[in-house]
């Protein structure tokens, strides 16, 4: 079986498609039977990502974003494609799944966190070998004012759940297990990935952020 691209689509409460939060995981399949077992087996962990935390830590994922996010059931999709196909494609399959619980309050919907993963750098360019997750949006749970600094960062519980949710991607998976990995374009080649990394800075997504209903501007005299 190919190599399968998982587009994870988001609903936000608004219900528009253009609110959607969409990315991207690449799951090599070798050893897998069917397309339908490996988008059900893949389906089932993106959701513990989201939602369950990892031992000892308490937190989840899902409990530090926005409660723009939906929390209908079955609200979000992932849609499965042939990672080594050229062009447009009909979606292999298509798995649907709950966020039933989110924070409160929502910050900017623009502000995310990345989860970077890299496969072992074995001599290929490591951009070939590296990927990222923009994750969010987030509420206000996952902020920790720094007073000292006058910063308000990321929550250090926020960045240990994510960084759990993304070892466990890498470690849950046996022989028979769809296994978390990276695709270069380059290579036209996914490789396993065996680390996770993730800043306690801000990055910012713009596309994610509402649009502008008002602009109001001032003259200046005599202009």
């Amino acid at each position: 079986m190919a190599d399968m691209l998982a587009q994870v689509r988001l609903a936000r409460t608004t219900g528009l498609p253009e609110d959607l939060v969409v990315n991207t995981f690449t799951f090599k399949t070798a050893g897998v039977q069917t397309i339908a077992e490996a988008a059900s087996g893949i389906r089932d962990r993106i959701s513990r990502f989201y939602n369950d935390p990892v031992a000892p830590q308490p937190v989840s994922l899902a409990s530090r974003l926005s409660d723009t996010i939906s929390k209908a059931t079955d609200a979000h999709e992932i849609r499965f494609y042939d990672q080594n196909a050229i062009g447009a494609q009909i979606p292999l399959a298509t798995r649907r799944f709950s966020i039933p619980f989110t924070a409160s309050t929502a910050i900017p919907a623009e502000v995310s966190l990345v989860l970077t993963m890299r496969a072992n750098l074995n001599g290929v360019p490591p951009a070939r070998q590296r990927g990222r997750l923009y994750l969010g949006p987030f509420g206000q749970a996952a902020l920790r004012l720094d007073e000292a600094a006058g910063e308000v960062r990321p929550e250090p519980a926020t960045l240990d759940a994510i960084l759990r949710a993304g070892l466990r991607l890498i470690t849950e998976a046996d022989a028979t297990m769809p296994k978390w990995a990276v695709w270069s374009g380059r290579d036209n080649l996914a490789r396993l990935v065996d680390r996770v990394a993730v800043d306690d800075a801000w990055d910012t997504q713009r596309r994610r952020g509402v649009k502008p209903t008002l602009r109001t501007t001032l003259v200046a005299p005599g202009a």
